[in-house]
């Protein structure tokens, strides 16, 4: 009977190490890092990521933003406008159209329909996305990826209205310029 309870004391203290284990290797490989700050795990593998691999990752990621359909590919154009204030879901709570690829020095441009209050740009990231928070129409906020960093993804949202899906993304293409 002694060697029955040493049995099971010696399974359970492996499988409590082995549980442990694997929680400290999915929380190196899994979206959160530490502090509670949110890291994006590059899925691609490649540098520069394919086309293909940047869509499928950017429509898991706005699977529940309601006027998300493809990533527009814009690239070879000085300059896009996304409207803010737009359609998502029956509200206006939108990025029209929330994701869009551009090439390296394209001038973005958020232009404010003046729809659902007040809106802003935050970027998540370390690029200098930053508007003020206004629900003027016509209002207008200009950045320009010189292609200096090497993020290929800028993800941003509206700070009043992230929790209803204004959330945006912007896939540089950095393999040429306009």
């Amino acid at each position: 009977m002694s060697g029955d309870i040493q049995h099971s004391r010696r399974a359970l203290i492996a499988n409590v190490g082995r549980t442990a284990a694997l929680g400290i290797i999915s929380g190196c490989v899994g979206n959160k890092g530490g502090g509670g700050s949110e890291t994006k795990t590059d899925v691609c593998g490649v540098d520069p990521p394919s086309e293909a691999c940047v869509d499928k990752r950017i429509a898991e990621q706005l699977s529940d933003v309601d006027n998300f359909d493809r990533v527009r590919d814009w690239t070879g154009r000085a300059e896009v406008t996304i409207k803010v204030g737009v359609n998502n879901g029956g509200q206006p709570y939108g990025f029209g159209p929330p994701a869009v690829r551009v090439n390296p020095e394209t001038t973005i441009i958020w232009e404010w329909t003046g729809e659902g209050g007040p809106h802003n740009v935050i970027a998540e990231t370390d690029h200098k996305i930053n508007s003020q928070l206004t629900n003027r129409p016509g209002y207008t906020y200009e950045y320009v990826y010189d292609g200096t960093m090497s993020k290929v993804q800028i993800d941003y949202y509206c700070s009043t209205h992230e929790q209803e899906g204004m959330r945006g993304v912007i896939a540089v293409d950095r393999q040429s310029r306009v």
